[in-house]
């Protein structure tokens, strides 16, 4: 799926699970980057954190990853946390960032916070951001769901959903949401690709609320016991509800499985 990943590391506790899944994603004979940036460029401060995330380097060693995995930790200081993991995911040439979402905020104004949605604006490459649960779940079957609010399904992120699905023995199914008057018949089949589809419609002229959609993706979730929710700003795109922000914030606050949020760089 990818041959270079940057993960990006706030602090030192869990790394050897988040770098061990993390390399999932990655290509045989691949390599996972763990990052931390020191926000300061003040040298006594500098000498401060580096002694204290030191540990980060020795446990980066320690994590479970497939055979000839290679493994480079960094620790760099930066003007801020965003400017230094853009300028390392660059220099590094990586081609996919990987962030833990740790405190998703309840906000209309960002995503998930101020730096991972950053990130997410201003990378020129993937990102994909992870919760908690997704790194603790431990199964060897994997079925995912994509919720769909429109009548995008971009060819990159069923790519994903597709490579994913195969390492993991699992199937992918997308989930349409949407008002009854715009529904059309869906193919199973998508670049040449056999999916599960499903459909929920919508009354119309129905004043549909985030909850509500939310609470129809998580139902379906609990229902068919899925192993991940695959979440992207262009499935999520629609006229059917105010915010993708809302949206983003219950899913991940409530869902029953892991998420995974994927902003793909079309080309």
């Amino acid at each position: 799926m990818y041959k270079k990943i940057m993960l990006a590391v706030d602090k030192d506790s869990d790394i050897e699970m988040m770098i061990s899944y993390v390399s999932t994603y990655l290509d045989e004979e691949g390599s996972i980057s763990p990052v931390h940036i020191i926000a300061t460029k003040r040298f006594p401060e500098i000498t401060r954190e580096w002694r204290k995330m030191g540990s980060i380097i020795s446990k980066s060693y320690e994590a479970e990853v497939p055979p000839k995995t290679d493994i480079t930790p960094h620790i760099r200081s930066a003007r801020n946390v965003v400017d230094g993991l853009l300028e390392t995911a660059e220099e590094i040439k990586a081609d996919a960032i990987f962030m833990l979402l740790t405190t998703p905020k309840p906000s209309n104004k960002y995503f998930f916070n101020g730096k991972i949605d950053a990130i997410i604006r201003y990378s020129p490459v993937d990102v994909v951001v992870f919760n908690k649960m997704a790194f603790l779940t431990k199964t060897k079957k994997l079925n995912i769901l994509i919720p769909v609010l429109n009548k995008k399904t971009p060819a990159k992120l069923l790519k994903f959903a597709e490579e994913l699905a195969e390492k993991k023995n699992g199937r992918v199914s997308i989930l349409y949401i949407e008002p009854k008057s715009n529904a059309v018949k869906r193919s199973p089949v998508v670049n040449g690709v056999n999916f599960f589809v499903k459909n929920i419609l919508l009354a119309p002229y129905k004043i549909i609320d985030t909850s509500q959609i939310v609470n129809y993706i998580l139902e379906e979730a609990k229902k068919e016991n899925y192993g991940v929710i695959l979440l992207s700003e262009e499935v999520l795109v629609g006229k059917i509800f105010t915010s993708i922000a809302k949206i983003l914030y219950e899913i991940s606050k409530k869902a029953p499985c892991p998420i995974l949020y994927v902003k793909n760089v079309e080309g």
